[in-house]
Order: C-alpha cells, then structure tokens, then sequence
C-alpha cells in the first residue's frame, strides 16, 4: 500500500466524520439520525420509534410515547474524536440563549462532578469531564421487570461503584434530554448524598413540549431540536399500525431496520451526504 492510499484509508478516530461548526451534520455523517419516512400529507411511511418517556392510559397501565425521529448518539460516541468533538462544542459553548458563556466557567472546580446518565450518556460525560478536568462517575441501571414487544424494561437506578460525596457540585451528563424522567431520579440520588444538582450538560436536547431548565438549574446542549411525541392512539399513529409500519420499542436494537426504512425512501440532501463518505476502506494494517 502506497503512502497515499495509506493516508486515506487510515481513520483518526472518527475525524473524517466531523462536520466543523454543524453537530447535526456531524450526527448525520456518523448514521446516528432516523427520521421516518413522510408522504405528502406527512403520514408515516415507516417504522415508529419508541420513547422513553410514558403515559397513563386511564386504566391503570401506562404506555411509551412513539415518534418519528430518533437521535442515535451511540453511533457518534464509538469515535473518540466525535465524541470528544461533541463535548469541547458544549464547553466553549454558546449552547444556550439565556447562558451565553456556555459551561467553560465550571472548568478546574475541585468539587465539580459529572454524573453519566447510563448507559448512553456514560461515553459522552466521561469525554466531557476529561474536557473539563473535574471527577467522573456513573449510575447504572437495575432491570426490574422486562418489557413487553413494543415497550421498553422497567429499571431503577442505582449507584453501585462510585460514590456522590456531601458537598459535591453535580452535573448530570447525559447524551440526550427528553422528557427527564431519568434526571429526576438521578437528582434525587444527588440529594440524598448531600450533594448540590447543578445541572445538565447533553449532547441533544429533544424536550417536547421544549425545556431549557429542569427543577431551576440549566440544560446544556449542543443541539437543541425539539422533537414532537404522540401517544400510541394518536389517529396518526393509528393510521400508521394498521398500515403495517411497526413501533420498534428499542431503536438502538433495531437501528438496521430503521436505516434501512431511510435508504428505501426517496434520497435526501442528507442521505447522500451519509452515501459520498460511507466507503472508507480498511484500516491499515
């Protein structure tokens, strides 16, 4: 292999994907975005997502709220040099309108403490406590029970290896902000410890309806795109299970179907950006 070739198939951590000033670009580039194929009507033409968040039923049982997109950040983090991308862009910041500065004051704080909310927001925390030179840990989750086809397990959170100290200023790291049914459970292990909650720092703030604070203290985010939610007998989604298009309850499982249910449709301005750089060639060996 001539040193040319050599030098363009070689892969440094995922640099080739990164899109310098668009982080949803960067996303796209990595194949973390599904977006459902619409008609012109915008019915669904496609699988829909499962989200983690639920709704009561009036029955007594609850079920997950569904949508059209899903923002797989797992598929950026498996490269250190798009997640570490990710997380200098939330410290230099701006991330926020009403905190301009972003979160580069909080850098060097000897008690300052980031939090990864698992799994996902373990990779992206840990890359951002790096960034910010502060101590990094973890919870982790506990399956309670499993979860029907469609629905997602019921867990509880839990911190088994590493300890929140009294005094502690926690951030909570998360790789995406949705409707923060896990962060309140983390804020209530942070103040239980004796600790003080002093926000969210995230790669992706999909909130609906949008939130910018939660529980008083700032979410951080490199993209903030809020991202509609429907309950599962919503006559859109109605109309979309009796035509065939399945729920996939658990996206990052099934993330080749839903790839694939994109590529099938007509080919956006995205699609064949993801195609021009898809074929890398082999690492050298």
């Amino acid at each position: 292999m001539d040193r040319k070739t050599e030098q363009k198939n070689w892969l440094p951590g995922g640099a080739h994907l990164i899109a310098e000033g668009d982080p949803r670009q960067t996303l796209i580039n990595c194949q973390g975005l599904y977006e459902c194929p619409v008609d012109g009507d915008g019915s669904p033409l496609g699988p829909l997502v499962g989200y983690a968040g639920k709704y009561g039923t009036g029955d007594g049982q609850e079920k997950n709220y569904v949508g059209l997109a899903y923002y797989n950040y797992s598929m950026a983090d498996q490269w250190p040099a798009v997640n570490r991308w990710f997380a200098r862009c939330l410290v230099n910041g701006p991330v926020k309108a009403d905190e301009p500065q972003g979160t580069e004051p909080y850098r060097w704080q000897s008690k300052m403490v980031i939090l990864g909310a698992p799994m996902a927001g373990i990779k992206f925390s840990a890359a951002l406590a790096e960034e910010l030179g502060c101590r990094h840990i973890f919870a982790e989750k506990k399956t309670l029970k499993a979860g029907l086809p469609g629905e997602r397990d019921e867990e509880e959170l839990r911190m088994l290896r590493y300890d929140i100290h009294p005094g502690d200023l926690v951030f909570i790291g998360e790789e995406l902000v949705n409707n923060l049914s896990t962060t309140k459970d983390l804020v209530a292990i942070i103040e239980e410890a004796g600790a003080t909650y002093m926000g969210i720092m995230c790669v992706i703030n999909r909130s609906w309806p949008e939130v910018r604070q939660f529980m008083g203290k700032p979410i951080y985010s490199v993209l903030h795109v809020p991202t509609p939610q429907y309950r599962q007998d919503d006559s859109m989604i109605l109309a979309a299970l009796g035509r065939g298009f399945p729920i996939i309850g658990k996206p990052k499982h099934d993330w080749t179907t839903l790839r694939a249910a994109m590529d099938e449709s007509a080919p956006t301005e995205d699609d064949r950006s993801i195609d021009e750089g898809r074929d890398f060639g082999p690492l050298p060996g």
